[in-house]
């Protein structure tokens, strides 16, 4: 039978990762001086009382003790322990990089793995660390918050006294972590990003009856957890997928000093009222009542035993021991989970790739490097609609076009590519529909023009109804007349001479400049430029759902018309698709010409 921790729950417990810095940090960095970066709690203690001008040691505590894994410690797995892995999904491409499957992580029998390491000495001994929020001295700034103190190094004890509440000394800080005094940082390539380890958030406020199954009386101190241990479960043992990084569950104990620890705190299993004081002594049961796994030997309760050498490894008779020179050890790789790097994104024109690398968990070193191509992505396809043509304009056949490389298909599946100009849908033959317009005399302030036809759908001039001669308007206006001035009357003999009459003039009034440009020929919403949007305004404007304004009409009456038509809207569309119009869209609107 095999127990699968889901990543849902590893999710729901990992939510103190959100304080994690993004800099690898570990209890043995030290500063400029030599003083180590990361402080212990009694430190942390001290600075808060001093900063707020408390008495040193005020700062009411509850002493709570962690048993780190070494390796060595702690109870065993019951069943093998497996975590799952969830399908791994290139964020780009949503290609799958690695199939959903399940990773054995601890056998039955096993002892949780170790989290000594290089990366967590102090002064040639191991740390563990403790990081707590929402109480006095938090931690702010950095993970793993506080080195905690050796209780037993040999039994891989810790302690910290983590305070109450200043103003209220029957509540304590509510929620720590405890970890490995190591904080992997972001960067993959450094070995100490796969060495950090930790608790789930842990609950430090104390227990009451049958709350946890491992404190069936509660805690001593129904408000703190004071002089209990917090024993990581190896059943509850997981490794992050993502980040490689131990996540573990552990349970609540009593602590009876020693390494001896259980579920009882009252003498004589629930007849005495009595307090342990912390030492073995307190009670003559303590041996009946330890649940430590490392103090039996046969079933009998002995107490921490220091490991001895096994005599069946003593050197043969002809092979003396060199005691200066240790026989070489061969390290094995335990090999972590694979990652990806140096990830190139497919496209859908091009093909990605990564390489597939598995380091070792506990030296850190690439075991193994596979390059791996990823598939084209399928193109991000758009369907175009059929561009009828006209007489005056081209039209386009109906297609699709890929928004990341702007290539053309004729299918929905992009197998089939095409070009622009295999879209083209010829102009229609031209049927002139003539309309007269009389002559129209012209003033000193207008032209006039002279009788002709004009095409309705063209805007072309005719001689006829026949349309046998085009005509230009060069050829049809009749310039405004030139107002001349009156003569001036003969001098009269006895006034003195008159100055000889000017040369008739033209009228004293200054030609009237063009307007200068301001507005584009197609640019409805008047944003500077013409883009599709101006079509669906003229499409919504000529099905009733928007009313034009006057600049909107003078924008976007690209025909003439002087009305907004699905035409206006056809040209528009022609012309941002590159074909060419008969019209000055995207021009200048400088005047208009009558008809």
């Amino acid at each position: 039978m095999k127990k699968v921790i889901s990543l849902l729950l590893v999710a729901t417990l990992l939510t103190a990762m959100l304080a994690v810095s993004f800099n690898a940090l570990s209890v043995s960095d030290v500063d400029d001086d030599g003083a180590p970066i990361v402080t212990s709690v009694s430190e942390g203690i001290a600075a808060y009382e001093a900063e707020n001008e408390m008495e040193p040691g005020s700062l009411p505590t509850q002493r709570i003790y962690f048993m780190m894994p070494n390796g060595k410690n702690g109870p065993i797995a019951t069943e093998d322990v497996y975590v799952h892995v969830p399908e791994v999904i290139d964020e780009e491409t949503g290609e799958v990089i690695e199939e959903a499957h399940d990773d054995l992580v601890l056998k039955k029998g096993d002892k949780s793995p170790t989290w000594y390491n290089d990366f967590n000495i102090l002064d040639g001994k191991h740390y563990a660390g403790v990081y707590w929020w929402g109480g006095p001295a938090e931690k702010d700034g950095y993970w793993v918050g506080y080195r905690m103190e050796i209780e037993d190094y040999e039994q891989g004890i810790y302690y910290a006294d983590i305070p109450y509440d200043p103003d209220d000394d029957s509540a304590s800080v509510a929620v720590a972590i405890f970890n490995n005094g190591v904080d992997g940082g972001t960067d993959t390539s450094k070995p100490i990003y796969y060495k950090a380890a930790q608790t789930i958030d842990t609950n430090v406020q104390g227990a009451y009856p049958d709350d946890y199954e491992t404190t069936p009386y509660g805690s001593p101190d129904p408000w703190s957890f004071d002089n209990c241990i917090y024993v990581i479960d190896p059943n509850q043992f997981s490794v992050n997928p993502f980040s490689q990084k131990q996540t573990c569950g552990a349970n609540w104990y009593v602590y009876y000093g020693d390494g001896c620890y259980g579920v009882e705190y009252k003498e004589g299993i629930g007849d005495d009222t009595e307090y342990p004081d912390g030492t073995p002594g307190w009670s003559d049961n303590v041996a009946e009542i330890c649940m430590n796994p490392d103090h039996f030997k046969n079933g009998v309760h002995v107490g921490y035993q220091p490991d001895e050498p096994d005599p069946t490894e003593a050197p043969k008779p002809t092979e003396a021991p060199k005691p200066t020179q240790p026989a070489p050890t061969t390290h094995v790789h335990n090999p972590a989970a694979a990652v990806a790097e140096n990830v190139k994104a497919a496209t859908c024109t091009a093909e990605g790739s990564y390489d597939e690398v598995v380091y070792c968990l506990d030296c850190g070193e690439e075991i193994s490097r596979t390059h791996k191509t990823i598939d084209k992505t399928p193109h991000n396809l758009t369907y175009v609609p059929v561009v009828a043509a006209t007489e005056e304009a081209e039209g386009i056949k109906a297609h699709y076009k890929c928004e990341d490389c702007n290539k053309l298909f004729s299918d929905a599946t992009g197998a089939t590519e095409v070009t622009a100009a295999d879209l083209v849908i010829p102009k229609l033959d031209h049927q002139h529909t003539l309309q007269f317009k009389p002559g129209k005399k012209a003033t000193e302030t207008a032209d006039g023009w002279k009788s002709h036809f004009v095409c309705t759908k063209c805007g072309k001039y005719f001689n006829n109804n026949k349309a046998e001669m085009e005509l230009t308007w060069d050829q049809i206006v009749i310039p405004k007349i030139t107002p001349t001035e009156a003569p001036t009357e003969a001098p009269k003999p006895t006034q003195a001479p008159t100055e000889a009459p000017k040369p008739t003039q033209a009228p004293t009034q200054a030609p009237t400049d063009p307007p200068t440009p301001a507005e584009l020929l197609g640019d409805v919403d008047g944003d500077g430029k013409v883009t599709s949007t101006d079509a669906v305004l003229i499409q919504r404007a000529d099905v009733g759902i928007i009313t034009p304004t006057a600049d909107m009409i003078r924008r976007g009456d690209i025909d003439g018309d002087g009305k907004l038509t699905i035409f206006d809207t056809t040209l528009i569309q022609r012309f941002l698709v590159g074909i060419s119009v008969s019209y000055p869209i995207n021009q200048p609107i400088v005047s208009s010409t009558p008809h």
